[in-house]
Parts: structure tokens; sequence; C-alpha cells
């Protein structure tokens, strides 16, 4: 579902975010790398852009 109809349209309740390993992970399944730091800052500025003001963001 498309980032636009969250919040805006009541049978959209979820988003899924797909992240590349490569991008956080040293492979085989290695330590994360300093990718890691920078994918945590872009995640929470998403939830700070979808969560309601003042609201809080349910767990599932």
């Amino acid at each position: 579902m498309p980032l636009e109809f969250y919040g805006r349209d009541p049978r959209v309740g979820a988003l899924m975010v797909e992240i590349r390993r490569d991008l956080y992970m040293s492979e085989p399944g290695g330590p994360a790398n300093p990718g890691a730091e920078a994918l945590g800052a872009a995640l929470a500025a998403l939830v700070d852009a979808v969560a309601p003001a003042g609201g809080r963001v349910r767990s599932a």
C-alpha cells in the first residue's frame, strides 16, 4: 500500500517496510555495519512522520 494512503484511508491500518540487509549488516550474518545507525534514524523519522500528532504508535 503506498504511504500516501496511510492515515487517509480507514482501510489502511499498517505499513510494511522492506530494507536491504546490506545497508545495515555485514553479510553473511555478520555484525551490524555503520549503516545501522543511519537506518535507525531513518526509521524513527518515518514513524514520526506517520504517527498521529501527540499520539503513539500501536505495537502488534
